[in-house]
């Protein structure tokens, strides 16, 4: 295979990113429309930080769609995927970023807290992933990144059983989706970052933050930029004979 003059371009290129309003989705966003994609925006809540996004990647001379939709609700996605095959008329790149967090050990969690991480960051996927896949089938090719996290691959430090099962199911998900959709020539992939800088941590803090990164080889946290490009790769021609792997995104902090 011969790489083009700009192997990670993804120039004609279009692709949904939920939860893109911020983090790491917001930063996926951007990184993906400077290579040339036009970019379907999913946010749950903040439109203004949505249309905040979409005025920047016009600026880039890129086309951003807004889809409000919360992965979670199986109606939504539905409604959410008829949208996209309206705007874009077919899906290459699908990055599936939505998640939250709500830290919690076992000994204070609740029910609804455990049903709320798992539906968002498992059930969401899921949602997701089975009502835009089509989309990539008819055209036979297409690119699925799915968001882990290191707390899948080892356990989470902060002792969110809710989270890491989550996290670890998307693995399992992402290597039997693989499998799949290989003869549509599909690849499914995912990143596992681990410690990164975000609105999601400020919004979780701990006292084994500083534990983590004092542990952490590069001894540091990511930037939301930093796994974004690792998501790029995936996404680019550059990964084209990778399929149903999990890229660690830790600073050394947990290696395989």
């Amino acid at each position: 295979m011969i790489f083009p003059n700009n192997p990670v371009s993804l120039e004609g290129k279009t692709a949904l990113i939920t939860g893109a309003s911020r983090g790491i989705g917001r930063a996926t966003a951007l990184l993906f429309a400077r290579m040339g994609a036009d970019i379907g925006i999913n946010y749950l809540r903040n439109q203004a930080a949505a249309e905040e996004l979409a005025t920047e990647i016009g600026r880039l001379g890129c086309r951003a769609v807004l889809f409000q939709a919360d992965v979670a609700d199986r109606a939504a996605v539905v409604q959410m995927a008829a949208q996209v095959k309206v705007a874009f008329g077919g899906l290459d790149i699908l990055v599936n970023n939505a998640g939250v967090s709500l830290t919690n050990d076992i000994f204070g969690l609740t029910q609804e807290t455990w049903h709320q991480v798992i539906e968002t960051n498992l059930t969401g996927l899921f949602n997701t992933c089975q009502e835009l896949i089509p989309l990539m089938q008819s055209q036979g090719s297409g690119s699925i990144i799915n968001l882990s996290s290191i707390a899948g691959r080892r356990g989470s430090m902060f002792g969110d059983v809710h989270y890491a099962a989550a996290k670890a199911g998307v693995i399992g998900f992402t290597q039997t989706l693989a499998r799949t959709l290989a003869r549509w020539k599909i690849r499914v992939n995912a990143v596992a970052p681990g410690v990164t800088v975000s609105d999601m941590l400020a919004e979780n803090s701990s006292e084994h933050l500083d534990y983590i990164v004092q542990n952490t080889p590069l001894g540091r946290s990511a930037s939301v930029e930093e796994v974004a490009g690792v998501c790029l790769f995936l996404a680019s021609g550059l990964a084209n004979f990778m399929t149903g792997t999990t890229l660690d995104v830790n600073g050394g902090n947990y290696m395989t």
